[in-house]
């Protein structure tokens, strides 16, 4: 976890010694589940086994692959998607009874799954392979429910999320990446329709009125939290382009000035980071006009952003960024050509088509 430090309190030696033992035990469990994996062995009965071993040390990935061979072979009951199901009016009678009956199990032994992957991540919430075996349950469980279901499972691995960003670490890259992956799924549903139309539909990795509060909320309690910004920024660029493109109707706003002394407090805390100047740099080169900020009221904010910068700048020259942040505030306010070489030391160009770098992805 970001800040906290581990334990430096020796080990007594009763201690060591049942740590010592626990090794040995777990050597060999694991030993012999991959010599049952290595012979084929896909009984269901192994599982509990492996979930012992799992959260023992929750990074052990070909166990959790071998726990993914074994779900995927007890499932082998063809499925009928639920939205396809319901469009082709599968009512559970007949040839339909028996899929529909399969799928049942199989989720109610996905749904076991994610309470395994869950102890799994209290031990250790940042293992890859565990994070990639929950969104392959996720997409099976969702593969076998009702719309209904789908809708409520998906809102409750989005109350998961959120309590590990705000019980956890918040900066648990892992898990926003998943909430991402999760909130598609929640697009997906929300948009109805056969299965293709939702895919199309499901572009966006934000729902502004589910991530402006948690965003704000885990902000405020660390201003430099780059993930809490950067989803932040998906969700303001959402709000904004949608309000753009509707032409009737109450539009949801943004409070640009608001934002920008947000993002201040994390700079100042935080003067060197490259992430919070991209954010920065969207909501004054691009979230401004969005937002129907223009004209004289956008250099009034430009004009407090430069007065807010250069100072910071000038008590503490070694800093890049708010340097680049004022003169940036220049460049918009036209009083500074676009090339800005050797700027106190620094070479420093900003050109109007920079966008923020995107949070890397972890790919399954």
């Amino acid at each position: 976890m970001h800040g906290v430090k581990k334990s430096a309190i020796p080990p007594t030696a009763q201690e060591l010694e049942q740590k010592k033992k626990q090794v040995d035990s777990f050597r060999s469990l694991i030993n012999g589940l991959l010599a049952k994996r290595e012979q084929g062995n896909m009984n269901p009965k192994i599982l509990p086994h492996i979930g012992i071993a799992l959260k023992y040390n929750p990074e052990h990935y070909t166990l959790w692959n071998y726990r993914r061979d074994i779900l995927t072979d007890s499932m082998s009951q063809p499925v009928t998607e639920g939205v396809e199901a319901e469009a082709e009016g599968v009512d559970g009678e007949g040839e339909g009874g028996g899929v529909e009956d399969a799928n049942v199990s199989a989720v109610a032994t996905l749904t076991e799954e994610l309470g395994v992957i869950e102890a799994a991540l209290a031990k250790n919430p940042k293992v890859y392979s565990a994070w990639h075996h929950r969104r392959w349950v996720m997409d099976h469980i969702l593969a076998r429910s009702g719309a209904e279901d789908r809708l409520a499972i998906v809102h409750k691995e989005l109350d998961l999320c959120k309590k590990l960003l705000t019980k956890g670490d918040s900066r648990n890259f892992h898990c926003w990446n998943h909430r991402r992956h999760v909130l598609t799924l929640l697009t997906r549903e929300t948009q109805g329709g056969r299965e293709r139309e939702r895919e199309t539909a499901a572009k966006t990795t934000t729902i502004p009125s589910i991530d402006m509060p948690l965003t704000l909320a885990l902000i405020e309690s660390d201003f430099t939290n780059h993930s809490a910004w950067h989803q932040r920024r998906l969700a303001i660029q959402q709000i904004l382009t949608e309000r753009e493109s509707e032409t009737s109707g109450e539009r949801e706003t943004v409070d640009m000035e608001f934002e920008l002394d947000n993002l201040m407090s994390g700079v100042s805390m935080e003067p060197d980071s490259e992430g919070l100047f991209h954010i920065w740099y969207w909501l004054v080169s691009t979230g401004l006009s969005l937002s129907g900020c223009v004209g004289a009221e956008a250099e009034g904010v430009l004009e407090t952003q430069l007065e807010t910068y250069m100072p910071l700048y000038e008590d503490e020259p070694e800093h890049r960024y708010p340097l680049l942040m004022a003169k940036t505030c220049l460049f918009l306010l036209g009083r500074q050509s676009v090339s800005m070489a050797k700027a106190n030391e620094f070479d420093v160009v900003v050109s109007k088509d920079t966008q923020p770098k995107p949070e890397k992805e972890v790919s399954g």
